[in-house]
């Protein structure tokens, strides 16, 4: 029995290795999930980890969970919606922060986020492109730090 088990582990790390996973790395599988109509998301703390929201209505308003929650978490938003149609945002649990910059719409437009406490990260309707996207991650404790954002984004 056991060298069944073993060979069956063997064979199956075989074929991690064959598509570039590392043993003891952990695996995440990317949900992608298009809200439509919805105009609020609640991220869920674990099982959401590298999830891509795609949003089509103005005001959208991705709830963000508490940092401590979900350490190296990554939530990445993109607005589908048609050109200055829709506005969407990332709002921080409580007084949290999201900490970063954007690079913006032409190569000179470079936005930072204020950093302030309970400041949402947000894709104005007036200003946004088809494909507008930011991807945030958590510290695991109480800021989220911009790893992306391509767009017109702003601190509100």
């Amino acid at each position: 029995m056991e060298n069944t088990i073993n060979a069956d582990l063997k064979a199956a790390l075989e074929r991690l290795a064959v598509e570039g996973v590392v043993p003891g790395e952990m695996i995440f599988t990317r949900q992608v999930i298009s809200l439509g109509a919805k105009v609020a998301y609640t991220v869920r703390a674990v099982e959401d980890s590298g999830i891509i929201i795609l949003s089509t209505t103005t005001a959208t308003a991705i709830q963000l969970p508490p940092a401590a929650d979900c350490p190296g978490q990554e939530v990445t938003l993109i607005n589908i919606a048609a050109d200055a149609a829709a506005s969407c945002a990332f709002v921080p649990d409580g007084t949290e922060t999201i900490k970063g910059s954007a690079v913006g719409a032409t190569d000179a437009a470079c936005v930072q986020s204020s950093g302030a406490a309970s400041a949402t990260w947000a894709n104005p309707d007036t200003t946004n492109l088809n494909g507008d996207r930011s991807t945030i991650v958590s510290d695991g404790v109480d800021n989220w730090y911009i790893k992306e954002s391509v767009g017109v984004w702003a601190s509100v």
